[in-house]
């Protein structure tokens, strides 16, 4: 597999109903690879969407962590593990990575909209905030350092 240049993953599984093709509508220069493994009918129908197309059957994490052992992870600084049902843009992804990296966040997720379901009101967007540090974040949208040697700045 060919080295990437961009230093972000958005890494998704991804079936009939999927969103993600509104995450790479935006520019071409976007700051992250999309990586996608699609649990459903196969035949490579998304190979256009994807910088990496893989095809299993499985559960999200399950096939996240299978993916992942095929690539070279360590070209990558951040991770974003999005549920394909998730409606966002290609500059808001990109966003995400920028806010994560200039904060130093090891961990983190991208606020929920007003028009959202949530099912824990801590992820719900709080309109006029930037940032907000909190104990939860949701498996549905998690952002990871690629860090292995994490030394948390406590105080």
């Amino acid at each position: 597999m060919k080295s990437r240049s961009r230093h972000h993953l958005l890494v998704a599984t991804v079936g009939d109903g999927s969103h993600h093709r509104s995450w790479i509508s935006g520019p071409a220069d976007r700051s992250f690879d999309v990586l996608l493994v699609d649990y459903g009918g196969g035949g490579r129908r998304f190979a256009s969407d994807a910088d990496i197309l893989f095809e299993r059957q499985g559960t999200k994490f399950r096939l996240v962590k299978w993916a992942l052992a095929q690539l070279d992870i360590e070209q990558y600084e951040l991770f974003f593990f999005p549920d394909d049902d998730l409606d966002f843009t290609t500059e808001d992804a990109s966003r995400l990575f920028e806010i994560c990296k200039a904060q130093d966040l090891m961990l983190a997720q991208p606020a929920l909209d007003a028009t959202s379901m949530v099912s824990f009101e801590i992820t719900r967007a709080v309109p006029g905030s930037f940032l907000r540090y909190t104990n939860f974040v949701e498996v549905m949208c998690p952002v990871f350092i690629a860090s292995t040697t994490l030394t948390p700045n406590v105080s």
